[in-house]
């Protein structure tokens, strides 16, 4: 996933990379191994690359600390976990890459378990058990996880009997022990336990994504003075090469990762003869994580500049201020609409104001309206992708992908329903939100929407809905008639209040409802949106996608300096109005006639 963000500041920000509270990156290469394991050619041709994804992860050059060949002993690579733990504060984002080899033996466990490990520059592991267990203290403070290893933990090299020389310049990234702890068959826990965590709701498995260069079975390939196969490929997609095939805005692992995987077909395809086969690609933990978003067409070449960023923050306060209630406001109703009067509740002072073309505020209806006659038309079919891979087809195991269909099935949900199903899935899981609709079908013209919320967490919520026609973005909630957002942890609300209510207007399908609660308000007047009646609109076009998910992940303090001060002198307020956590729950509704 501020996150990476008045007016020509803001939109700016907007077009650079996501910036969280702050993000961190650990990059760890090795080379020139010793004590006779193989020498990795392209391994020092990775830093750049680790540097460019990190960078359109949202991290700037001066959070990277790089970790390279005779630093990187079992102890020296403990040290570069210790100083990363040092480093990350409260709900900040972190990125761990690792180019080198990997490999796996048998230890002493009762169990008499075959493990995995990072390969240290003299020949030892670093092993799985020791990785998990850095991720699960880096998880106590950071809100989001990503690691890149590109390596492998295969024996494959040996097993299918191949004993000629590799490629000029080609190099498995596998160093086997020898001798009686030797192993064929892996138990890999990293992987293991963050499947195991995404399962299980509010444990914070949906802020893991860990990114394998190849399957437990596979061997993953330097490519000499190119670097790593799969670092190459991961790059190049990340930084433009990557298609948003749901028109959501955001770039998934998921998406990154295809995108990788042809590429990686593409310049090893056609190798088998010579024992080369590529590798896959493999996700652990949220593959749904947005990594990247899409960026203009001006700016897709290259990766945009890292944002300016926040100092870290600490813990946030467990219940944010209430406000004194507003005074009582007469009772809207949709039939027939009434112009917005003077009764409307002023702003609290804790949330960003409201649009400024306030005089300009259309009646109340029943429904937010939707901008048609600037709505770009909804595609049937998503344009077919720019490359199409030319691969040679592998009668080995495992074959080589097909090349994509030239044409791809429609989507079964309008693009701006997959943007808010984006903010959904970068929410932290830790933070426990429910929206529960009173009804789950609703009829057109007569019935209005009901719901109750509730948030494990105190904080600011906001209410985001895509109507049955897909055509705009409505924030519902906070309105002109209603400011007050706040909520206290395991407190219900129940909206709308009195003071407004929306009656299903049609036409028939399926509304898409996103509820966030954030530690600190969003300022989502940034992005252009209009008002409509006591409501704000924007047309899901253009940028809108993109922008209401950096919106969605960013403070709107994330470029005060009260968010540059040190953690030593900031006040737990600040740290509050700072933060970029959120919890999250998408719900849909259905209008029929």
């Amino acid at each position: 996933m501020r996150l990476f963000i008045r007016t020509s500041a803001i939109l700016l920000a907007l077009l650079a990379t996501p910036v969280y509270a702050e993000s961190h990156a650990l990059i760890m290469t090795i080379g020139d191994y010793i004590n006779g394991v193989t020498p990795l050619q392209g391994s020092k041709y990775d830093v750049p690359s680790a540097r460019a994804i990190a960078n359109k992860m949202g991290v700037k050059d001066q959070n990277i600390r790089y970790y390279k060949d005779a630093q990187l002993t079992v102890a020296g690579m403990q040290k570069a976990f210790d100083d990363l733990y040092q480093r990350v504060a409260e709900n900040d984002q972190v990125f761990i890459y690792y180019s080198g080899h990997g490999g796996r033996w048998r230890i002493s466990e009762t169990d008499n378990r075959c493990a995995v490990a990072l390969i240290t520059v003299d020949g030892q592991g670093f092993m799985d058990t020791q990785i998990q267990a850095e991720l699960n203290r880096l998880a106590t403070k950071a809100q989001k996880i990503v690691m890149f290893a590109d390596a492998c933990h295969s024996g494959g090299v040996k097993t299918r009997g191949i004993t000629q020389q590799w490629p000029e310049g080609m190099t498995p990234r596998f160093w086997a022990k020898q001798g009686p702890d030797a192993c064929e068959v892996p138990v890999n826990l990293i992987t293991n336990n963050l499947r195991t965590q995404t399962r299980s709701i509010g444990k914070g498995g949906n802020n893991f994504v860990y990114i394998a260069a190849a399957r437990e079975n596979e061997v993953s390939w330097d490519m000499g003075k190119a670097g790593g196969a799969a670092t190459q490929a991961w790059r190049e997609c990340i930084t433009g090469a990557a298609r948003d095939k749901d028109k959501s805005g955001g770039l998934s692992a998921t998406e990154i990762q295809e995108c990788a995987q042809v590429k990686m077909n593409q310049s090893l395809g056609g190798m088998e003869a010579q024992g080369v086969l590529p590798s896959h690609v493999t996700i652990a933990g949220n593959s749904n994580a947005v990594l990247a978003f899409v960026e203009p067409a001006s700016q897709a070449t290259a990766p945009a500049p890292a944002p300016a960023q926040p100092a870290p923050v600490a813990p946030v306060a467990t219940k944010p201020p209430v406000p004194a209630p507003p005074p009582a406001v007469e009772v809207v109703r949709p039939n027939p609409p009434a112009p917005i009067q003077s009764t409307q509740t002023a702003p609290v002072a804790t949330k960003p104001p409201a649009p400024t073309q306030l005089t300009q505020s259309a009646p109340v209806t029943t429904k937010p309206p939707t901008q048609p006659t600037q709505t770009a038309p909804v595609a049937t079919k998503p344009p077919a992708p720019t490359q199409v891979a030319e691969i040679a087809p592998v009668t080995t195991k495992p074959p080589v992908p097909a090349a994509p269909p030239a044409v791809e099935a429609a989507l079964p949900n309008p693009p701006a329903y997959y943007t808010l199903s984006d903010v959904y899935n970068n929410r932290d899981d830790r933070r426990i939100v429910t929206l529960k609709p009173a009804k789950q079908r609703l009829k057109v013209g007569k019935d209005a929407f009901e719901f109750s919320l509730t948030s494990s967490h105190a904080g600011y919520v906001y209410l985001l809905m895509v109507g049955s026609d897909g055509k705009a973005f409505d924030m519902i909630f906070p309105n002109k008639l209603d400011s007050r957002n706040e909520i206290s942890a395991g407190q219900t609300l129940q909206l709308p209040r009195p003071a407004w209510q929306i009656t299903a207007a049609g036409p028939a399908g399926k509304d898409h409802l996103l509820a966030i609660v954030t530690d600190a308000p969003r300022d989502f007047s940034a992005i252009g949106m209009r008002p409509a009646g006591p409501f704000s609109v924007v047309e899901a076009a253009g940028s809108a996608s993109r922008d209401i998910q950096l919106v969605s992940s960013t403070s709107a303090n994330a470029n005060s300096a009260e968010c540059g001060a040190s953690a030593g002198t900031r006040t737990l307020l600040v740290q509050k109005r700072c933060s970029s956590a959120y919890g999250a729950a998408l719900q849909s509704i259905e209008e029929v006639d």
